[in-house]
């Protein structure tokens, strides 16, 4: 769920970093080991294309 609500607010908001961010994929170059990438599995990539 948090995966499409940002992905929907970045298409509102026209945000181009921000459309092509994947959680699951760039949280961890961050640094970030917690967070919302332990709420459940995340949306494979099948799922970003749809948007």
């Amino acid at each position: 769920m948090f995966e499409a609500a940002r992905i929907a607010t970045a298409m509102i908001n026209g945000c181009q970093i921000c459309m092509n961010w994947q959680t699951k994929r760039d949280v961890s170059q961050m640094g970030i080991e917690k967070g919302v990438i332990d709420n459940g599995i995340a949306p494979d990539e099948s799922f970003i294309l749809k948007f």
